[in-house]
Formats: structure tokens, C-alpha cells, sequence
């Protein structure tokens, strides 16, 4: 009886050996109650709000004009957010990702305004008139802030719709391509042209 009692000691002494060293092996889980050597606090960045009337001045040789500051200007013209990083990041054999939302070209020229309309968007006749006879292009002159301003939409491969201003031997085209949605705000940045 001593001899089981004993081994029974001896088999009970074992397990909690071997429990003891198992669990040591594991380490202590202990909550960690120190403090950090060194807080960090987030980066806080403030963005103003765009108003709708807050504007940029794009300044010419010769003329400038008020644009919405929800466009960036570049020496091709304005262009809105998704424009900008289609330009900036086209993907794969992207044929209009360099069209930017607004192009802004001016010209000097000897050229009537007629026969240069007619030169940049390749379209036959001598007069706008002659041209809208044969073609069917329809275009108008509107009044935008002191400005006469030629109007005039083609549709090729995609539409594109053109405003151009002459002022002695300068023309200022604005061309929209694919659709004329920022309409308003074309108007508002074509009333605010001014020439020097």
C-alpha cells in the first residue's frame, strides 16, 4: 500500500511538473499597466471648404477670365477632378485622357473668325453660312458679358461644342468635348472675359 501511495505521489508530482514547465513556456499574461515611452497623436489636416463663387484668374497674353476653383488650370485649359486624374494616371491606350474638361487655345491670325472656325474643326465652305448649308452644323453669335461670342456643335466621334471670341487679330477658342454638361459655368467664365 505504501508502494501505490507512493507512486501515486511520484505520477502526481510528474504532472505538475510538467504543467508547471508547459505553462511557463507559454509566459505570463499579464495586463500591461505601463505607459508608452512616447505618446503619438493622429496628423489633423484641414481642408476649407470650396465656396461655389470662389474663383481662380486665369491670366492671358492679352485677355483674362474667372474660373470656379473646383477646376485645375493648366497651359491646355481646365479640368475638372475626374479629367485631371485621367490625365494624370490614363490607363491603357486612352486616346482622350489628354482632352482636359474646358480647352482654352487663343491664336493670332490673320484668318477671319469664320474661316478659322472652319480650319480647326476641318469642315467645308468658305462662311460658317455656306458650311451650315452643306453640312447641316448648326451654330449661333451670342452675347456672353461684353463679348460676341460664335457658337457652334459638331458631332464626330464624339460632340464636341466650341465657343470662340475674336478681338483684333487674336481668337479665343473654348472647346467642351463629350458633353456640354458645365454649360452655367462655361457661361459665367465666357461673361467674365475680359481683354486687355
Amino acid at each position: 500500500m505504501k508502494k501505490l501511495s507512493f507512486s501515486i505521489f511520484i505520477i502526481a508530482l510528474v504532472l505538475f511538473s510538467g504543467c508547471t514547465f508547459l505553462t511557463s513556456q507559454q509566459g505570463p499574461t499579464l495586463l500591461n499597466t505601463t505607459e508608452p515611452d512616447e505618446v503619438t497623436t493622429p496628423e489633423i489636416t484641414t481642408v476649407e471648404p470650396v465656396t461655389p463663387d470662389a474663383a481662380q484668374t486665369w491670366q492671358g497674353e492679352g485677355f483674362s477670365f474667372t474660373y470656379p476653383a473646383i477646376y485645375t488650370a493648366d497651359e491646355q485649359g481646365l479640368w475638372d477632378e475626374e479629367r485631371y486624374e485621367l490625365h494624370m494616371n490614363p490607363p491603357e491606350n486612352c486616346e482622350v485622357c489628354s482632352l482636359p474638361s474646358v480647352e482654352v487655345k487663343t491664336s493670332t491670325t490673320d484668318q477671319t473668325l469664320d474661316q478659322y472656325i472652319l480650319a480647326d474643326f476641318d469642315l467645308p465652305g468658305e462662311t460658317l453660312d455656306e458650311m451650315s448649308q452643306e453640312t447641316g452644323i448648326q451654330y449661333d453669335q451670342i452675347l456672353m458679358g461684353d463679348n460676341a461670342v460664335t457658337h457652334i456643335r459638331v458631332d464626330d466621334m464624339f460632340a464636341i461644342t466650341g465657343y470662340y471670341i475674336q478681338k483684333g487679330t487674336t481668337i479665343l477658342s473654348f472647346k467642351v468635348y463629350f458633353d456640354e454638361d458645365n454649360n452655367d459655368e462655361l457661361a459665367e467664365i465666357l461673361s467674365s472675359l475680359k481683354f486687355e
